[in-house]
């Protein structure tokens, strides 16, 4: 079981943009994603991680965001499958595993807190 908790806040994943047949995102994700996933290779290095997962998994992901000084919303507003979507990009490109269609199972959660967090833990599905 892997239990990964980064410092940093979670940014939704957004709709890519297409010029001239070609899609990309938008340079503040691609930042987002690079950032995510030196942290995701600096805890796992932590741990002992050594090899990529080549088995299906089960992933819970918590997302914890400061509040803003305005604002009557009760949870962050961006859909909770956007979060995710930046979350498993950022697992797959830091090499945890080859491609997220080994996530078998995904839990996600979004919510206030004092501070920025993502917290992620992957456990191995028994088949």
């Amino acid at each position: 079981m892997l239990d990964i908790v980064l410092e940093m806040a979670a940014i939704p994943c957004p709709r890519p943009r297409v010029w001239n047949n070609r899609a990309t995102y938008p340079s503040s994700y691609t930042k987002f994603k690079q950032e995510c996933s030196l942290a995701i290779q600096k805890a796992l290095a932590s741990q002992g991680f050594l090899t990529s997962i080549e088995n299906h998994v089960e992933c819970k992901i918590e997302l914890f965001m400061v509040k803003p000084k305005t604002g009557k919303l009760k949870y962050p507003r961006a859909d909770v499958d956007n979060y995710a979507k930046s979350v498993l990009d950022s697992l797959t490109a830091s090499g945890v595993w080859a491609d997220d269609s080994l996530v078998a199972k995904l839990t996600v959660s979004k919510q206030y807190h004092t501070k920025n967090l993502i917290k992620i833990k992957i456990k191995e599905t028994i088949s």
